[in-house]
């Protein structure tokens, strides 16, 4: 995943941040304060499904 991050980020207009990413066992919703999915990717990797979302946070709430 820390690849296809990267290769993702590479895309973006800068500036723009990877986050680390994060394990979720069973269903959850994994989301920024005050963030918005730009992009979304649903696969799976052998019987493991894996999502993969673009983040996107307004540039006045941006650390």
């Amino acid at each position: 995943m820390n690849i296809i991050a990267g290769n993702v980020k590479s895309l973006l207009p800068q500036p723009s941040v990877v986050a680390l990413p994060q394990v979720v066992l069973g269903e959850a919703d994994v989301v920024g304060p005050g963030s918005t999915a730009s992009c979304e990717l649903r696969t799976a990797f052998e019987q493991w499904p894996v999502h993969l979302s673009v983040l996107e946070v307004p540039a006045s709430r941006a650390g």
